[in-house]
């Protein structure tokens, strides 16, 4: 049973990496959903699902290619999967409200946003390190944030959404502990 469910895990959640590698316009990738998605999933042991996110993340990062504000995308993927591992506190299987599954994706959003222009600030090659550069840097960021918020819920919702559908029809899928 336990095999089954991490099957269908690792799947959809490849699955869904992959479509970082198409040409989607810039900011509107699965990135924060696959965290959101692996954080919650994997209870038994909830560690596990951050290191499957990071993995997905730097597979298709070796293909797309890596930039000087990695290390801040990092981070934030790793706050976003531990945001995910409080979306289901219990060993039940069972997911998370629909509106709760909303606001971690909508906090997911803010998150990367806040976490990645960070970087690009610290960085110092586009705009100055002062708070007005850190201000300017920020609103410079505010066209593409849009495109992560929409992203970031449309993969959010069909990654758990395809879950929901998928342990409902298949009993075994929501065995989580050894019950």
């Amino acid at each position: 049973m336990k095999t089954n469910r991490l099957f269908v895990l690792a799947a959809l959640i490849l699955g869904a990496m992959s479509l970082r590698l198409l040409s989607l316009p810039p900011n509107f990738t699965p990135i924060a959903a696959v965290a959101l998605f692996a954080g919650a999933m994997f209870v038994e042991n909830r560690w596990i699902g951050i290191i499957v996110a990071l993995t997905s993340l730097v597979l298709s990062d070796l293909v797309i290619g890596f930039h000087a504000t990695q290390p801040f995308v990092y981070v934030a993927y790793v706050l976003v999967a531990l945001l995910g591992r409080s979306l289901m506190n219990n060993k039940s299987g069972e997911l998370p409200a629909p509106s709760s599954v909303a606001l971690s994706s909508l906090a997911a959003s803010a998150v990367f946003f806040l976490v990645s222009n960070f970087g690009v600030w610290v960085e110092g090659v586009l705009y100055p390190r002062t708070g007005s550069g850190l201000v300017a840097c920020y609103f410079a960021a505010v066209p593409f944030f849009w495109n992560t918020l929409s992203g970031d819920m449309l993969f959010t919702i069909g990654l758990f959404g395809t879950w929901a559908i998928l342990a409902k029809t298949i009993p075994q899928l929501r065995v989580v502990s050894g019950r």
